[in-house]
């Protein structure tokens, strides 16, 4: 499992870059953008830029007296900036926050003193996967699963009561690629699952998935961010009788591509084949 590297003098988790898809810019942006676009997930970068070497509590504290009565709760702290944007390097040190209201505060601070700025976007953080997060994992991961039935519901998952303030997206293939492992080692006899509404617009943690869940049969990918059938032939080899496809990007007449593929289907998108 991925394991994050340790900095000296800086406490909590870590987090580096993250993936080149996640852009700041909006399409055909005539100029700056004058207000903090809003995350999919709910984080929110924050880099820290200063022309003298000053101590990261003194920064905070400063940033704490700015946004008062905002709560600060900076989370995946680390020295340095970040290498997936240009602007978002040489930073004295960067931090995530999960709150739209305290992001956009630190949006519109900007500038602190003349030598001291932030850099705010709405880039997300990449999955950690330390012990805590680990125990975390597992434990929302139990809670959402209907041994009874089966069934396990990850719908939503980023919005997960018991993963405040940790970041846990599906749509980032190594936090899918963990809850898969997690998946097949608590629950190898699983028959449904559900990933409606998790952004997903890749399903490559999925491959060879059927060596691990054999009788997994049903699955449920509604209001994801799909736009390809070539995507869901990590699927290929799932002995699929059911598939919900409702509400993604797919082109038109997708359905016969996915009957060819899956001639064991006995319902798509919720309709009898």
């Amino acid at each position: 499992m991925p394991s994050t590297p340790q900095h000296k003098d800086i406490q909590g988790p870590l987090c580096h870059s993250t993936p080149r898809s996640a852009e700041l810019e909006e399409p055909g942006s005539l100029g700056p953008i004058t207000s903090l676009p809003v995350s999919t997930h709910g984080w929110y970068r924050v880099l820290v830029f200063s022309k003298d070497h000053l101590g990261v509590n003194r920064v905070l504290r400063r940033i704490r007296q700015k946004i008062r009565p905002l709560k600060l709760e900076p989370h995946y702290l680390h020295s340095g900036g970040e290498l997936d944007a240009p602007e978002d390097t040489g930073a004295l040190f960067t931090f995530y926050v999960s709150g739209y209201a305290v992001a956009s505060a630190l949006f519109h601070l900007d500038r602190i003193t003349s030598r001291l700025r932030l850099g705010v976007n709405h880039r997300m953080p990449v999955f950690q996967y330390d012990e805590a997060h680990r125990r975390a994992l597992n434990q929302a991961i139990l809670a959402r699963y209907d041994s009874r039935r089966r069934s396990l519901n990850l719908t939503l998952f980023h919005h997960d009561g018991t993963l405040q303030g940790m970041f846990f997206a599906l749509a980032n293939p190594h936090c899918m690629s963990s809850v898969l492992w997690i998946v097949a080692r608590k629950m190898p006899e699983l028959e449904h699952l559900s990933l409606d509404q998790n952004h997903l617009s890749t399903l490559q943690p999925f491959w060879r998935l059927e060596r691990r869940l054999p009788r997994l049969q049903s699955i449920s990918l509604e209001n994801n961010d799909l736009n390809s059938v070539a995507v869901l032939q990590a699927l290929g080899f799932l002995p699929l009788v059911e598939l919900n496809l409702k509400r993604n990007l797919l082109p038109p007449g997708y359905e016969i591509d996915v009957l060819y593929m899956w001639p064991s289907l006995q319902k798509l998108n919720g309709v009898s084949v």
